[in-house]
């Protein structure tokens, strides 16, 4: 791990565990080593950094590019693997980027939903994830965290955020799946269901 990455990891951990503001399962669903998408539900700017400190490996993910307008704020999201991608449009150079990060055994973690949501219901999920997925070929592990909003209230309150990952939607199926439209659509539809899975 990079040292601020490592750093940033290790205090969040220690912070969450020192003050019980925090539980997880299903950690064994995530690959040790080779390419990985972890693709969870998104309601809290907290939650790139909350996730992230549960997987036990370093992580890259995707973040809207208005977050990199501040230089000094854009280069720690970068020292800490954050890539910037724009949501409005198809964003083929952080894609290409994702691509690589895959491609060289790495984790990435991304949001189908592609923005924040506070509903009940999850958002219809995008297709970049999806083409993403299909063009990486690697296994996808479904994650679900809840309680994030406000991450005080977690210890305050005595109700923890709980972050959850499911079984992996394995290379075997994917390599079924036809890289089209079509298939982005099955493929992300197959996440949002594990995510929902997650809930309860």
């Amino acid at each position: 791990m990079k040292w601020h990455y490592c750093l940033a990891w290790f205090g969040i951990r220690n912070v969450f565990g020192f003050f019980k503001m925090g539980k997880s399962s299903g950690l064994e669903n995530i690959p040790t080593h080779g390419g990985v998408i972890i693709a969870s539900n998104h309601i809290s700017y907290f939650d790139p950094p909350i996730l992230g400190s549960y997987i036990p490996r370093e992580v890259h993910y995707l973040a809207k590019w208005e977050l990199f307008k501040i230089k000094i704020f854009g280069s720690f999201l970068r020292s800490v693997n954050a890539i910037p991608i724009k949501r409005t449009v198809i964003d083929r150079q952080a894609l290409m980027e994702s691509l690589e990060i895959l491609k060289l055994g790495k984790a990435l973690l991304v949001f189908p939903e592609g923005t924040r949501n506070l509903r009940a219901r999850l958002l219809p999920p995008k297709l970049g994830v999806g083409k993403l997925a299909l063009e990486a070929g690697v296994p996808i592990v479904p994650a679900h965290i809840a309680n994030s909003q406000k991450p005080t209230r977690a210890f305050l309150s005595g109700k923890p955020i709980e972050v959850k990952f499911g079984p992996p939607i394995p290379k075997s199926w994917l390599e079924q799946v036809p890289k089209d439209k079509e298939g982005y659509k099955s493929v992300v539809a197959e996440i949002m269901q594990r995510i929902k899975k997650l809930e309860s």
